[in-house]
C-alpha cells in the first residue's frame, strides 16, 4: 500500500515519527490525486505532512492527514509558484531538517497537538513574556535567551494549532513589514501613516 485516500483523509503506511520520515524519504517524487489535486512528494509537502500527520486510530503503524489542509496547502504552493519548479538535486536529507521541525516533532510526541489547543498555548505564551521581561528587568542575559527561545516553542506550538506553520507566520509578517516607512521615536518604530 502506498496511501489510502478517502474523502477525508490520506492515510500512510508508516506510523507517524520516524517510521513516516524514512517512509516519505523512500517515496520521494510519488504522485497521488486529492480529488483534482495532483500532490507529489517532495521536501515541502514532507515537511507539511510531518508537522500535520496524525496517529491512526485503527493502527498505530499508520499516520494520516486531512485531505482538505493538504488541498489548501497545495494550493498555496501553486500560487506561490514553488510547487512545480525544479529543485536542484541535493544528497540525502536528514528530515526533520529545520529547528521548527525539531520543536513541532518535539510538541507532538508529547501530546501536545493532541490534547493542547491554542487557549493553553496562548497563556503559556503569556507565561514565558513575564519571564523574559523579569530577566531583562534583572539584566539576566542567559534567561533573557532561554525566555526568548521558549517563547519561539510555544508560538511555533500555538501556529501549529491554529492550523499555520510558524514560517507562514513569520513569512507573512516580513511580507507585511518588509517596504514599510517610518522612524525610531524613543526607542520604539513608527510606521509612516499615509
Amino acid at each position: 500500500m502506498k496511501v489510502n485516500v478517502t474523502e477525508q483523509t490520506t492515510t500512510f503506511p508508516a506510523a507517524k515519527g520516524e517510521a513516516l520520515i524514512a517512509y516519505l524519504r523512500d517515496n520521494k517524487g510519488f504522485k497521488f490525486m486529492i480529488d483534482d489535486v495532483e500532490v507529489r512528494i517532495d521536501d515541502k509537502v514532507t515537511r507539511w505532512i510531518l508537522a500535520n500527520s496524525r496517529v491512526s486510530h485503527f493502527r498505530k503503524t499508520r499516520s494520516y492527514i486531512y485531505n482538505q489542509s493538504l488541498k489548501s496547502f497545495i494550493g498555496e504552493l501553486v500560487s506561490e509558484h514553488n510547487f512545480k519548479k525544479p529543485q536542484a538535486p541535493s544528497g540525502p536529507q536528514n528530515l526533520p531538517d529545520t529547528i521548527f521541525d525539531k520543536i513541532r516533532s518535539w510538541a507532538d510526541t508529547r501530546g501536545i497537538y493532541t490534547t493542547g489547543d491554542p487557549k493553553t498555548q496562548i497563556v503559556k505564551l503569556v507565561e514565558e513574556q513575564g519571564e523574559v521581561a523579569r530577566a531583562i528587568l534583572k539584566k539576566d542575559l542567559p534567561e533573557i535567551k532561554d525566555g526568548i527561545g521558549d517563547m519561539v516553542v510555544v508560538l511555533t506550538n500555538l501556529a501549529h494549532l491554529s492550523g499555520f506553520t510558524i514560517e507562514e507566520c513569520i513569512q507573512a509578517a516580513y511580507t507585511e513589514i518588509k517596504d514599510r516607512k517610518g522612524k525610531m521615536d524613543n526607542g520604539t518604530f513608527k510606521k509612516e501613516t499615509l
